[in-house]
């Protein structure tokens, strides 16, 4: 009799389980989304911001993003985290496009016509990710804290360098839709809500960013510059305050920027004040993945230079140095030919 009240009660339990878990699941989903959420922004952000494995920051948007994201399901919606996320992920497009652009340089020099038109394909597409991803985590500063340049929110220190991140988005939204010849169809009000906005940060205190992505904008759309001013002087002391803060992102806007305006004969010496500014000041504790952000930026249009004089990319070792400097090439590739003779 006793086994038999045993197994009713066992049944029961089991049943009283299911239903409560059935009816409270939305109540354990909302409050773990919180608390993710939270963590994510609390202690995820500052932990990657502080790293420099930017391959790695990168994988971690595209990883767990939608997994951040897909609580709003149960609970309020993950804005904050969500403009982290984003922005790491549309990095990884970034990247992409990066490496078809040398790509379809490379084919060109060597007349492979169908390939160079491939990888300015695949250049276009990746720029286009990037666009979406970066327009996605602009919307989520919006819903966050209010649309940009309209007034400055209320910020806690925390969260500044996070709105800083989602000001830049808006930035890079623009200019990757470009590149991608208009793809995403960014809306073109959002650079003169970003110039507004960033007024709402002191640009010495985040390394020249908040001056240089205005000066980005003046000097990429002319007509939301005001009447006389010099974009390129903005820029100038912008880079100059991130390379003495140890952050060189300001100085890498700065090169891009040059480079879409037809001003790329300045890259050479923009690049080379980079990599001085790394060897005598490094990241600080806060600023070691932008800085490593920025260093791949600045890589990238080394590359070009060397790709467009010497058919490869920067030799290892010599970033800041051009083969009119003499530089001794890297020779591990002959060397793998010796005794093939």
């Amino acid at each position: 009799m006793f086994r038999y009240f045993s197994q009713l009660f066992s049944i029961g339990f089991s049943l009283a389980l299911v239903t409560l878990g059935t009816g409270c699941s939305g109540f354990i989903y909302g409050t773990t989304g919180d608390i993710i959420s939270d963590y994510a922004v609390d202690h995820m952000g500052p932990y990657v911001l502080g790293s420099s494995d930017i391959q790695m920051a990168c994988e971690d948007g595209r990883s767990i993003g939608n997994l951040l994201m897909s609580f709003e399901r149960v609970t309020d919606a993950p804005n904050k985290a969500a403009v982290t996320a984003l922005v790491s992920a549309a990095m990884c497009a970034e990247f992409d496009a990066y490496e078809y652009e040398l790509q379809h340089m490379l084919h060109l020099k060597a007349a492979r016509v169908a390939e160079a038109t491939d990888a300015r394909i695949l250049q276009k597409r990746a720029h286009e990710l990037a666009a979406r991803r970066n327009a996605r985590a602009y919307q989520r500063l919006a819903a966050a804290f209010g649309t940009p340049g309209e007034s400055c929110p209320d910020l806690e220190e925390s969260e500044e360098i996070l709105y800083l991140m989602g000001l830049s988005a808006g930035l890079q939204a623009a200019l990757h839709d470009k590149a991608s010849g208009g793809m995403v169809g960014v809306d073109m009000g959002i650079p003169a809500q970003v110039i507004r906005a960033t007024e709402c940060l002191d640009t010495n205190r985040y390394w020249g960013l908040p001056g240089a992505i205005r000066g980005a904008i003046y000097a990429s759309i002319p007509a939301t510059a005001p009447e006389g001013f010099d974009s390129w002087k903005l820029l100038e002391e912008s880079a100059a305050i991130g390379d003495a803060g140890g952050v060189r992102m300001a100085r890498a806007l700065y090169i891009r920027v040059a480079s879409s305006a037809g001003k790329s004969e300045k890259n050479p010496e923009l690049i080379a004040q980079a990599v001085v500014s790394q060897k005598s000041v490094p990241a600080p504790a806060d600023g070691g993945l932008l800085d490593a952000y920025a260093t791949v930026m600045v890589r990238h249009f080394s590359d070009l230079i060397w790709m467009d004089g010497k058919g490869h990319r920067t030799p290892a070792g010599t970033l800041g140095s051009f083969w009119e400097e003499d530089v001794e090439e890297d020779s591990d590739s002959d060397d793998l030919l010796d005794g093939l003779e």
